[in-house]
């Protein structure tokens, strides 16, 4: 038959196809996307264009390719594209494909070339897709390989709208596929993200990111972890985390755990790096349920700076202390875990200034507070209202010297936005240092080092399983690349037979 001017021949035998398929189907032509929407009807406005040429061709059982015997199964061909151009109104941006071909041979199929144009990104693509016939016929396990490499991917044309939102999607049971990505540069959201790349390894429905590294948020992510989407079940995901240089400020508009988990982000300027895990189930829209998220992490904060934060600025007007309403933060490293929707913070010592603190306790999705807090001020900073303050927390009038010290012991209640401050004691430290290690009770010390606790545990055990696929994956792509060794001596020693 001809399509357009260019004759294009196809056929089909199937035999015996329950016992064991016998495959006999040929496709060989040229077809000019140019001519062939004169003979189809197209929406009006719609772009299509470009060359196709087809020359396949596969004669054999299907047993033969599930036994691995390729030599009793002949296959043959390749499909070439050149200048495939696609824009229509339900599109969001043009397609174009410059070049792309795929060779047909009995073990695989393999895109030796792919390169494409969407809108102003650019994708390019390598890569081979093993046991293809077995899992069109029999749903047998289709295996494969790629790499993609862009130089600038902007995601946001395709997530526009309501009908674009992120779904849940259950991931293939019987699809083992690895993928290896570089990315100069992509936009998703308000978010430009640079130089990802590592390696994704999708099993068992379940997609495992290998050292996903990134630049993103003014600093770098590590990123090691997976998503799965287990049979009747919320899909699911776990991350093993390393950042380092990442703004607060940039990192709270980001992301929503961080507005949920720690609204303190939103009141503090600067850079931090943390090494965490975390660990939930997901909703329909990919979005953490945050009743079941658990999460284990430690941070460092080099230097920053708080104002603007309700619980301080009570705290300020509690005991008159206007310094408290701003504070340099330096050399802080706090420890947390999430579980059960609330944020707790290991008790955490820290100087600002001349002033001592040491702070402890936990914060919920709510945006209720509960937070036990120690303040060790100079004498220097107390001016006559805060001396009224701690005379009547003391029930007596004190006379404090230049190198005093008060100690301060308080709660703070209530919500983020309505916070809840009261102070239960107060001391004066005659000469004391205002070191902070002072401050700190055995007590809290016990405390701290107690992280070893059912959230620890449970996000060990999606570590350990995430190791192990790691080593999968290296395991792999070293077997992968001995195959590749073996064929190439196989075609050079063809090349010198008599």
């Amino acid at each position: 038959m001809d399509l357009g001017k260019d004759p294009f021949d196809a056929s089909a035998l199937v035999q015996t196809p329950v016992s064991d398929p016998h495959i006999k189907a040929a496709a060989k032509g040229k077809i000019n996307l140019g001519e062939i929407k004169n003979l189809i009807q197209l929406t009006p406005g719609t772009e299509l264009g470009g060359v196709v040429n087809i020359d396949l061709n596969v004669n054999g059982n299907l047993s033969s390719i599930e036994k691995n015997q390729f030599d009793k199964f002949y296959a043959a061909g390749n499909v070439t594209v050149n200048n495939l151009v696609y824009n229509a109104a339900e599109l969001p941006e043009k397609v174009q494909i410059k070049q792309a071909r795929m060779t047909l041979s009995p073990a695989n199929v393999t895109l030796s070339e792919f390169d494409c144009a969407l809108g102003k990104s650019d994708l390019r693509a390598h890569g081979t897709l093993d046991n293809v016939l077995p899992f069109v016929m029999k749903g047998q396990t289709l295996k494969g390989a790629l790499s993609l490499q862009s130089n600038y991917f902007d995601l946001n044309p395709w997530m526009a709208g309501e009908s674009s939102e992120l779904k849940a999607v259950p991931l293939p049971e019987n699809v083992e596929f690895t993928m290896n990505s570089l990315f100069r540069e992509v936009s998703y959201g308000k978010l430009k993200i640079q130089n990802i790349n590592g390696v994704l390894v999708l099993k068992d429905r379940t997609l495992n990111l290998i050292d996903l590294n990134m630049n993103m948020l003014g600093g770098s992510v590590l990123a090691n972890g997976s998503y799965s989407t287990p049979e009747n079940a919320l899909p699911r995901s776990f991350f093993a985390m390393k950042v380092a240089g990442l703004s607060f400020p940039q990192t709270f508009e980001s992301f929503v755990t961080v507005q949920k988990f720690a609204p303190i982000a939103q009141s503090l300027q600067g850079t931090f790096s943390a090494d965490f895990e975390l660990m939930s189930d997901l909703d329909s829209t990919l979005t953490p349920v945050m009743k079941t998220l658990t999460s284990l992490g430690s941070l460092r904060i080099a230097d920053a700076a708080i104002q603007d934060f309700k619980p301080l600025t009570k705290m300020a007007e509690a005991l008159k202390l206007d310094r408290l309403k701003q504070l340099a933060l330096v050399d802080l490293k706090p420890s947390y875990k999430i579980r059960d929707g609330r944020f707790f913070l290991e008790p955490l010592g820290f100087n600002a200034g001349n002033m001592a603190f040491v702070v402890s306790g936990s914060n919920g999705i709510d945006q209720s507070v509960d937070y036990s807090i120690k303040l060790r001020v100079p004498a220097e900073d107390m001016n006559s209202e805060a001396n009224a303050v701690v005379s009547n927390l003391l029930n007596r009038k004190i006379d404090l010297l230049q190198n005093d010290y008060v100690d301060l012991v308080g709660n703070i209640g209530g919500s983020v936005t309505e916070p809840q401050v009261k102070f239960s004691a107060a001391d004066v430290i005659k000469g004391a240092a205002a070191q902070v290690t002072s401050l700190l009770s055995q007590k809290a010390e016990e405390q701290k080092a107690a992280a070893a606790d059912t959230v620890s545990a449970a996000l060990a055990k999606q570590k350990e399983e995430l190791e192990k696929m790691k080593q999968a994956a290296a395991d792999s792509a070293k077997k992968e690349a001995e195959r590749l060794k073996e064929e190439a001596k196989k075609k050079l020693r063809g090349l010198f037979k008599p």
